[in-house]
């Protein structure tokens, strides 16, 4: 039986193609092993958003090509592949590259009984995840937050503080992953922002059909899974004939009404278009996540980056959320250092996220992508940007303590009748 290893940095949408490449090669009486040493194919999914995930990700083709070039056949796929072909390329000529939009070619590689196209689904991967920062610092203080909200759930026989924990916790993962059913509901994106490597990526906006969503929702609840998530770069575009997303969620939750549904990604315009009819969802706990980027706080700078740069509709609806107590975890994304970005700008960013009052927030600097506008604009110096994120980033880290702080009091007097920590 021949060997398959396979490694990623993507993000969660690639991260979840590479899932259907495990069970695809599964399905297709190959084994999956978790050493590189013993393979006789490499696959290697890569991300390319910014200019370190691509160095990371060359960083892996080149070590793992390198250690296996008289063995292992080497296949990389995803949007390193499509923007940094000519670098893999460098790296040697007998390196495979399969393009977003090319993953049936697996087919030619090592299709036997299931084709790419019908492996819809995937539960409990073992593909091995690259590690996304080799070289963050420990933080002492997020280790002590975690022991001690740990001790308070073991006192009160719950998990709500290690949950508010980790919801508030940069760089660390929100959901274990094998706990989730992920579906991929769409494809592409149909924005233009002039920053974004990753469209030139994947091209333009596409639907996956309602029939397979739902299979696999079927397959979710036969599996014993409760929590899904949708996977897409622009969810809230999914469109049927007449039907929307509102739609799509309302079919899967006949299906099983005891559904949580994450949603990621979906666009704060399409939040504000369908607000009304998702509240229910939200209220009920039926959605119980979604990751909606804002990326700025500056109307000045979402002109900039060819977004909508009135972004108050959005905000009133996560105030709305706030005020009714809604149980679902907001998730957003900023890009720092933004060419032309002023420190005004920065400070209307942080006016926003203070509004808003995300559970997790995750920052980007900003890095110049050859292909896109933004490219073509004077970038700021790296110091400046470093010490715009240190400045966000330190300000969540207050946030995030404040945000235990009041659930753990909140969890003393609701269980102990007192308040244990005082002020």
């Amino acid at each position: 039986m021949k060997k398959v290893y396979i490694e990623t940095n993507g993000c969660a949408v690639l991260r979840h193609e590479t899932h259907r490449i495990s069970e695809y090669i599964k399905a297709n009486n190959f084994m999956e092993i978790d050493n590189p040493q013993e393979a006789d194919y490499i696959i290697i999914t890569g991300c390319a958003v910014i200019n370190d995930y691509e160095k990371y990700a060359l960083d892996i083709i080149d070590r793992l090509y390198n250690e296996n070039k008289n063995h292992a056949k080497i296949i990389v796929a995803g949007c390193i592949s499509t923007i940094a072909s000519k670098k893999i390329r460098e790296i040697s000529e007998d390196i495979i590259q399969i393009r977003n939009e090319e993953f049936n070619k697996f087919d030619k590689l090592f299709y036997q009984d299931v084709l790419f196209d019908n492996t819809f689904y995937n539960v409990n991967p073992i593909r091995q995840h690259a590690k996304v920062n080799p070289n963050k610092k420990h933080d002492p203080d997020e280790e002590n937050d975690y022991l001690f909200a740990r001790m308070i759930d073991e006192e009160n026989h719950n998990n709500k503080a290690v949950n508010q924990v980790n919801y508030s916790t940069r760089s660390r993962y929100l959901f274990n992953e094998n706990d989730l059913f992920e579906i991929r509901v769409s494809y592409g994106c149909n924005g233009k922002c002039s920053y974004c490597a990753t469209k030139l990526a994947i091209g333009d906006f596409r639907s996956v059909k309602e029939d397979k969503i739902l299979k696999q929702a079927i397959i979710a609840k036969e599996m014993g899974y409760n929590e899904i998530m949708l996977m897409g770069d622009e969810i809230g575009a999914w469109q049927e004939e007449c039907k929307t997303i509102v739609d799509l969620i309302s079919d899967m939750l006949k299906i099983n009404p005891n559904f949580k549904i994450g949603i990621r990604y979906i666009q704060p315009d399409t939040i504000v278009k369908y607000y009304d009819e998702l509240k229910l969802f939200f209220a009920n706990g039926n959605i119980s996540y979604f990751c909606s980027a804002i990326q700025s706080g500056s109307e000045r700078i979402l002109r900039l980056m060819n977004r909508n740069p009135n972004l108050e509709p959005f905000i009133k609806c996560m105030e709305d959320m706030n005020k009714n107590n809604y149980p679902v975890i907001r998730h957003t994304q900023i890009i720092v250092g933004f060419p032309t970005e002023t420190e005004v700008d920065v400070l209307k960013t942080l006016r926003l996220l203070q509004k808003a009052s995300f559970d997790h927030v995750a920052i980007t600097k900003f890095s110049p992508r050859e292909g896109t506008k933004a490219y073509e604009l004077p970038t700021l110096d790296s110091s400046i940007i470093d010490e715009r994120a240190d400045f966000l980033n330190d300000w969540l880290m207050l946030n995030r303590s404040n945000k235990i702080y009041r659930a753990i009091r909140n969890e003393y007097i609701e269980n102990k009748g007192k308040v244990l920590i005082k002020k």
